[in-house]
């Protein structure tokens, strides 16, 4: 076989190569359903089943950004997709943020054991911070001696943690918000800032997240609702009344508050750790798990089109959103209806307008 041969048939095998990449690339964008998507949240907000935010992004681009209903419906203050929702578990985001920073800084492994960073889990030397980070810890939730907001941060809940816990093995997975509170102390550690500090003076001024923030529903509560600022929780009572949530009876999950968070404000964070200078390809390989256990992230779809994101319901919120890294495809919903059965199948909505 001739040199010109195997030139000639290297050129069709790597033109052959790209052109199925590209296809199935272009597939997976072409065939996200904008239409039917926005019929069904057309429908849901018609029969008062959806109030709140959606946006779709595609390589960097919104492809689809609208708003339901309304912020606060005792003023009739509009939502708008820059309105802040109560990420509920979603929170973990800043968790996720925050320790892949500290990865790529080389000021912390996942194969740390935490008893390295937080003294307390001597009792404890095999749970190290990757079992934390994917919620194999072992650790139970707990029923804290005060109110989480009493806590001056993070790392004074840790001792209560250890003395709480009992037959704490390692490996299988299950979510608990303890993991939450320890990665959080990890940093206050690391950092010697308080969580929602090291986030506010080190993440988000890199990120440009003007609409993201740790607060209380009383605090929203508490604001002007002159710009729409805050999405205010509802919940329908036995006779199918939609009534606001007491900020009184919040159920918070960790001191510092939740993370309330905008659409755009999330499309920024998934571009910082996915499509950034600042977080290298090695790191998001460790984030990632090697497609098998991801860190914090809950994964969905395909071997092909894998997405890693975030679910969230709690006091009159329910949330969801992910990143395709394989069409760069962000899906953000967000909704200050906490009884909206939207939620109900969150897979098949993706599956509808063909997203997984």
């Amino acid at each position: 076989m001739s040199n010109n041969t195997i030139f000639k048939d290297l050129i069709v095998i790597r033109t052959f190569f790209i052109l199925v990449v590209c296809t199935y690339s272009l597939y997976a964008q072409k065939n996200i359903d904008f239409n039917r998507f926005d019929e069904i949240l057309e429908e849901k907000y018609r029969t008062g089943d959806f109030s709140g935010i959606s946006l779709i992004s595609v390589n960097g681009k919104v492809k689809y950004e609208k708003a339901f209903g309304y912020a606060d419906f005792k003023d009739e203050e509009l939502l708008f997709t820059d309105s802040e929702f109560n990420l509920c578990n979603g929170s973990d985001i800043a968790k996720l943020l925050s320790i892949s920073w500290l990865i790529e800084q080389n000021k912390v492994s996942l194969e740390d054991s935490v008893s390295q960073y937080l003294p307390e889990f001597e009792k404890y030397p095999y749970i190290t911070l990757k079992n934390i980070l994917t919620h194999t810890s072992g650790l139970e939730d707990i029923n804290p001696d005060n109110e989480l907001t009493k806590y001056n941060d993070n790392r004074s809940l840790i001792e209560e943690i250890i003395q709480k816990q009992d037959n704490v093995n390692t490996g299988n997975y299950k979510y608990s918000h303890v993991n939450s509170i320890i990665i959080a102390a990890v940093i206050e550690k690391i950092s010697g800032l308080k969580f929602e500090d090291f986030f506010y003076e080190t993440i988000s001024p890199i990120i440009g997240l003007p609409r993201t923030e740790f607060i209380t529903l009383k605090t929203a509560f508490k604001h002007s609702k002159a710009d729409s600022r805050y999405a205010l929780g509802y919940k329908k009572t036995q006779s199918e009344e939609i009534i606001e949530m007491d900020p009184e009876n919040e159920t918070l999950n960790y001191p510092e508050g939740n993370l309330w968070s905008g659409g755009n404000d999330i499309l920024k964070m998934y571009d910082f750790l996915f499509q950034s200078e600042y977080i290298s390809d090695g790191t998001l390989e460790k984030v990632l798990g090697s497609n098998t256990s991801p860190v914090l992230f809950k994964k969905i779809g395909s071997i092909e089109n894998p997405g890693y994101g975030f679910e969230g319901e709690c006091d009159g919120y329910n949330v969801l959103f992910y990143y395709f890294p394989g069409t760069k495809t962000q899906f953000i919903l967000l909704s200050n209806y906490g009884f909206s059965d939207l939620f109900n199948d969150e897979y098949e909505i993706l599956k509808v307008i063909n997203l997984i």
